[in-house]
């Protein structure tokens, strides 16, 4: 596990298209702690934001193509994939993924999901996160779900998002 301490985090220093956040199989990446929590019950994400941000300039803030990973508490915002690619926020790639307790804001994407794009051979759980403020170029202003994918979504909010198409 790891937990991560308020603030705003960007992959590189020096930005580019292809700095991201690559996630690790059996990632466990939590959200929201403040600048002393020791104790797992000292976390509060509303309170102590955690953004990843990719600064209108990664192509893909998190990269997940690993097997298995847990997202929990983090803003993800300003991703910039352009041409046809998609997952703007994340990236997602053959794995099995969990999304809890996160915003996905200012994604904007020339392909598929703004936010999230996943393929057909992932299976993906989003509970409880907010989806604000995402575009596509073509399908999926907040996520585009390829056919055949694994998918539940509960809880969740979407305000604002946009696609030229659906």
């Amino acid at each position: 596990q790891v937990w991560v301490m308020a603030g705003t985090y960007f992959p590189e220093e020096n930005m580019s298209y292809d700095s991201t956040f690559a996630l690790y199989v059996g990632s466990e990446i939590y959200g929201g702690f403040g600048p002393s929590a020791l104790l797992w019950d000292e976390r509060d994400p509303e309170t102590y934001e955690t953004i990843l941000s990719g600064q209108g300039v990664a192509e893909h803030v998190v990269n997940a193509e690993i097997d298995s990973a847990v997202i929990d508490g983090v803003t993800i915002r300003d991703g910039l994939s352009y041409d046809y690619d998609g997952g703007a926020g994340i990236y997602v790639g053959e794995t099995v993924l969990t999304i809890r307790n996160t915003s996905f804001s200012n994604n904007d994407a020339g392909g598929q999901g703004g936010a999230v794009e996943i393929p057909s051979v992932a299976s993906v759980t989003i509970i409880d996160s907010v989806f604000e403020d995402n575009t596509s170029g073509s399908y999926g202003g907040a996520i585009y779900i390829h056919p055949g994918a694994d998918v539940e979504i509960s809880g969740c909010r979407f305000e604002r998002n946009s696609t030229p198409l659906y």
